[in-house]
């Protein structure tokens, strides 16, 4: 009798341990995604920047939904980001010659996708920029 006890103690203690190593394994992973993700989302917006002093009024047509890297960057491969996806906004008043570009990177798919969102507003008079960054990750 000891010897079950013994034993399912062992067993409860083994998938305790295997749970947490899980755990461990995918903050992990997520965490490398993160860096990614910023990574990926400052590109797009050095992206920006290029259109934003090449044509300012027109960032609102640079807009994507969902899109790989490589169809962004119009490449031959991710440059290392599979799975990754970008979808940018552009909201521009003309009034205040502003624009508030939103980059949205997304990764992981199902019950396991997450976005991270970067913002960066441009400044026609002066083309200045400042940067502020959120997460949804």
């Amino acid at each position: 009798m000891e010897i079950v006890i013994a034993i399912a103690i062992f067993s409860i203690l083994v998938l305790v341990m295997a749970k947490t190593l899980t755990s461990v394994t995918y903050a992990v992973e997520q965490t490398g995604n993160r860096r990614k993700a910023a990574t990926l989302a400052g590109m797009v917006l050095e992206q920006y920047d290029a259109y934003a002093a090449g044509s300012y009024d027109a960032l609102v047509s640079y807009d994507c939904d969902q899109v790989p890297p490589r169809q962004f960057f119009g490449g031959d491969d991710n440059l290392g980001y599979d799975g990754f996806t970008i979808t940018t906004r552009s909201e521009c008043a003309p009034e205040e010659s502003t624009c508030q570009v939103t980059v949205t990177i997304g990764s992981g798919q199902g019950v396991h996708a997450r976005t991270v969102a970067f913002t960066k507003n441009y400044d026609e008079n002066s083309l200045g920029a400042k940067t502020v960054f959120g997460s949804g990750l």
